[in-house]
């Protein structure tokens, strides 16, 4: 055994244990860093009024204080400004997203009403929503550009029967024979099919 010396403290009592007890302090461990109660700080009160101070009139809103509503520019624009900036979104969209929707999208011939609407006419549910989907990118364009908040767009379905391409040969010379009555006497004299 080893002559080192143990000091042996006599027995404290409870009441006596309590008034040794100091707050401990852990020195963080590399792995998990302790918060520190600065980065807590708490955010100043804000001073509301009591009802009696509201009825005596002690209390009023300082103008800095009142909250307006932001307005919104509403300026006129002519025609070709709109053709421009439409042209340009256009051709933002073009840039970033598939042929389908660019194809149907440069196809679009918008028509401007009352200088905020913009009337577009879609064939069918399909280019409907193509364009639904880069609908708010034209409108807050068109709105920043123009500087006027009013614009909207003004949706029409075609409710008119689509041509009929001529695909096979019959339909072909069926859409040939209705223009020109001479094919249907040429084909009927020479005693060809058409099939």
């Amino acid at each position: 055994m080893s002559n080192e010396a143990v000091e042996v403290k006599p027995a404290l009592s409870s009441t006596e244990i309590k008034k040794e007890e100091a707050p401990i302090a852990v020195a963080p461990t590399s792995g998990s860093p302790l918060k520190s109660n600065a980065s807590t700080t708490k955010k100043p009160a804000i001073k509301l009024p009591s009802i009696a101070d509201i009825k005596s009139g002690k209390f009023e809103l300082k103008k800095e204080e009142k909250q307006e509503e932001a307005v919104l520019p509403t300026q006129d624009f002519s025609y070709g400004d709109f053709k421009h900036y439409w042209d340009e979104a256009i051709a933002q969209i073009a840039s970033k997203n598939q042929a389908s929707i660019n194809v149907m999208i440069a196809n679009l011939q918008p028509v401007l009403k009352d200088n905020t609407n913009i009337h577009l006419s879609f064939n069918n549910k399909i280019q409907l929503e193509l364009f639904q989907s880069e609908k708010p990118f034209i409108a807050s364009y068109l709105r920043d550009k123009l500087q006027n908040y009013n614009i909207d767009f003004v949706i029409e379905m075609n409710t008119t029967e689509q041509d009929n391409t001529p695909y096979t040969n019959a339909e072909k010379f069926k859409a040939m024979a209705s223009k020109n009555q001479n094919l249907q006497v040429l084909r009927d004299a020479l005693g060809l099919d058409i099939s």
